[in-house]
């Protein structure tokens, strides 16, 4: 498949580009895109040199989102680089930015509008909020440290909570923005419903494949660690799971 095949428009980005056509911005419209583009452009770096197949790329009108087939138990280091790539390659467009206005190779409008959009889609990234990288990020790191199930729980807690916040704190931003609030709330909804789908393929992936992580010694199997060989007892895993599948309890 070609790498241009892979990339999609989500309606909602047709909607706003023949918006941009009618009203006269296309070009300012045209330059957000550009931004949203590079930002993703910096996951698919990361995920290529980690040899992580790359599904899907959506263009959504406030950002993107790129579909990789990985295993759920995929090194967290390899992905914490994965998600902070597109913000990484934000930082680089920045900096250059900088230089071509610094050299005046760019008008002054040109510069503040990008400027001001590449700062903004910086920072809105980083909010913990599903699925923008600010909420993988603290999800994979809290899973150096947490089992996985409760990192998942404690990740999308942390989602709700914040929108929560965002709606009552900021509600003139709210209503300014309310499909961007409607994808960010139906993406944690589906993200929460998905819980034992998830849980499910975590377990059969680590019944199915070996992990070169070191041992952990845990109660049951809902407290595994995605970065562990977990023994549930003296029992490792994968037998304990195939075990636990073929209805043997312990």
């Amino acid at each position: 498949m070609k790498f241009s095949s892979k990339i999609k428009l989500h309606p909602l980005t047709f909607v706003v580009l023949f918006a941009g056509f009618i009203t006269g911005y296309v070009r300012y419209i045209a330059m957000i895109f550009s931004i949203v583009i590079i930002h993703e452009f910096g996951h698919i770096c990361f995920a290529h040199l980690f040899k992580r197949k790359v599904e899907s790329i959506t263009i959504l009108p406030f950002g993107g989102l790129t579909k990789m087939s990985s295993l759920v138990s995929e090194n967290i280091f390899e992905d914490l680089l994965i998600s902070v790539g597109g913000i990484f390659f934000q930082t680089i467009l920045g900096l250059i930015l900088l230089l071509l206005n610094d050299r005046s190779l760019i008008d002054r409008n040109t510069f503040e509008f990008l400027n001001m959009y590449n700062m903004f889609i910086i920072v809105f990234n980083i909010v913990p909020i599903c699925p923008l990288d600010g909420y993988k990020i603290i999800k994979l790191l809290s899973e150096l440290f947490i089992p996985f199930k409760i990192s998942f729980i404690i990740s999308s807690t942390i989602s709700f909570i914040l929108l929560s916040i965002l709606a009552i704190i900021f509600p003139d931003i709210f209503k300014d923005n309310i499909f961007i609030f409607i994808f960010l709330i139906f993406m944690t909804l589906e993200e929460t419903k998905n819980c034992s789908f998830i849980m499910n393929r975590f377990y059969i992936e680590r019944m199915n494949h070996d992990f070169d992580y070191s041992p952990k010694k845990i109660t049951r199997k809902e407290k595994m660690f995605k970065n562990r060989v977990n023994y549930i007892g003296k029992i490792h895993e994968k037998k304990f799971l195939k075990d636990f599948f073929m209805g043997k309890s312990y």
